[in-house]
């Protein structure tokens, strides 16, 4: 599992499940890392698979320094949109279930609030 987690020009937080309790996929990531021009410094975390990278935002930015990493290995390409398909446009059918059931949910809620409200004003009435 690769996921974004934080970045500041100058400071970049990824994680990383490919040096997740490997301590030589570490130190090669940090080695790799600290091969590249305008990095500082790398931290790898090898219980959290987190990698923190300090560079100089004048040298190299979070991409650059992504981009090493993705096509080394230690980070999985970058996924397409989940909610579109190749065609532009199309709704990919995950999208379209996810968002078929946030409507019955928004109703089931509407109704649910329409008939307390017509019971509270039945109520106050008597």
């Amino acid at each position: 599992m690769t996921s974004y987690i934080h970045h500041i020009p100058g400071r970049l937080r990824i994680r990383s499940g490919a040096i997740r309790r490997s301590e030589p996929r570490a130190a090669a990531v940090k080695a790799l890392l600290e091969e590249q021009p305008g990095v500082r410094s790398v931290q790898p975390n090898t219980l959290t698979g987190s990698i923190v990278v300090h560079y100089d935002p004048a040298v190299t930015d979070g991409g650059a320094v992504m981009s090493v990493l993705r096509e080394r290995g230690y980070l999985n390409p970058v996924p397409p949109t989940p909610a579109f398909s190749a065609v532009r446009g199309a709704r990919a059918p995950q999208a379209a279930v996810a968002e078929e059931i946030a409507k019955k949910v928004a109703a089931s809620l509407v109704q649910t609030a329409v008939e307390r409200s017509l019971l509270a004003l039945v109520a106050a009435m008597l």
